[in-house]
């Protein structure tokens, strides 16, 4: 299991474009493997995506709001 961006760093990475160093955690529970992107911290991650994004359709397009929430910015 891994999340869009994981991916598409190692598909780079395997293309040979890749424009400065990343981490990607393996752990493996049971029979299933998880890849998980390493960052310096979250506050980072956020920032830079708020600055660099393609937006958040999907995010959009799959998520309920509870009732008064439907304003909200984002999810936990």
């Amino acid at each position: 299991m891994t999340n869009r961006n994981s991916l598409r760093k190692l598909l780079n990475f395997a293309s040979g474009d890749v424009d400065k160093n990343f981490r990607i955690d393996l752990d493996v529970i049971h029979s299933t493997l998880f890849l998980t992107r390493h960052e310096q911290s979250s506050e980072e991650l956020t920032q830079k995506m708020l600055s660099q994004s393609y937006g958040h359709n999907f995010e959009r397009a799959c998520t309920e709001y509870e009732e008064g929430l439907d304003e909200s910015t984002g999810y936990r």
